[in-house]
């Protein structure tokens, strides 16, 4: 059974918490899910929400431990990720990201649903860029890890591994319990979501605690679930459109029946999810 991961949850200036593990936090709230690490003598945080959450989570953090915070990794560049990046640089933290996330902020920033929102401010751009990977060691005990992943939720996503904790944050390559949003104009496809998935099942073991970046903390059980509904969905729709099918007729036939209840009830109803996957497949 996986280790219990310490939640933390946010909602606008009220906030409550439960059970801790020693190092890794996850703080859930109207935005991406966030992640804390807490070293020996600093914090490192995974996204930043919303910019008027900031203040609330500043104050949950300093809570949890009276440390800098001197790193913020941003998974991807959408608003509910990045917004309260500039008010953490305020504080002296070093925004981290993709290459690909500072190309596409510098040019237009986009909601949680692909949605344009207009350039920003220089100050939520981040300070550091990596293309590949990135090791960061916060102390000698504790390494860091954060891979890019290739044209999954968007082209500059990426996936945090903190591996002494044998905790994961997948960023929005991982809805646990909902359907994914694929935005296919920021470089995402299906196919790219499921090989990227596959990717960080490679780290797992059975007592990995993975954190989403929308829904619940989970498993690796949950990770692999997700997986196999992505590839049965994915699979459904490649075959009816090689076939001559249309959106609608597919929509018609219900690829994503056996998960509409259990997954479709959040932002990205079945349709909307269908469409996405049938849009970004290739034949």
């Amino acid at each position: 059974m996986a280790r219990a991961v310490r939640i933390v949850r946010i909602q606008c200036a009220k906030h409550s918490r439960s059970t801790i593990s020693p190092h890794t936090y996850a703080l859930m709230g109207r935005g991406g899910n966030i992640g804390v690490f807490v070293g020996a003598d600093e914090i490192f945080v995974v996204d930043s929400q919303y910019e008027d959450l900031t203040e609330s989570i500043l104050e949950t953090i300093d809570s949890i431990a009276s440390k800098p915070i001197r790193f913020l990794v941003n998974t991807h560049s959408h608003s509910d990720h990045i917004g309260g990046n500039s008010n953490f640089a305020a504080r002296g933290t070093t925004i981290i990201a993709h290459q690909k996330v500072l190309e596409r902020l510098i040019v237009q920033n986009f909601d949680s649903l692909g949605n344009p929102r207009g350039r920003i401010r220089k100050s939520h751009l981040p300070k550091i860029t990596f293309t590949d990977q990135l090791e960061l060691q916060t102390d000698p005990h504790h390494q860091i890890l954060v891979f890019h992943i290739e044209k999954a939720h968007t082209d500059g996503d990426c996936i945090v591994y903190f591996s002494a904790e044998n905790v994961l944050h997948m960023g929005d390559v991982f809805f646990n319990g909902r359907f994914p949003f694929i935005h296919q104009e920021a470089g995402g496809t299906i196919d790219g979501v499921i090989a990227a998935v596959n990717q960080a099942l490679i780290l797992c073991t059975e007592e990995t605690v993975v954190i989403p970046g929308h829904g619940v903390v989970g498993t690796t059980t949950d990770l692999k679930n997700y997986r196999n509904m992505l590839q049965t969905i994915r699979d459904r729709i490649f075959k009816a459109k090689k076939r001559g099918k249309s959106l609608a007729e597919i929509i018609a036939q219900n690829p994503t029946k056996e998960w509409n209840t259990s997954h479709g009830q959040a932002r990205i109803k079945p349709h909307m999810f269908v469409e996405d996957v049938f849009r970004s497949l290739s034949l």
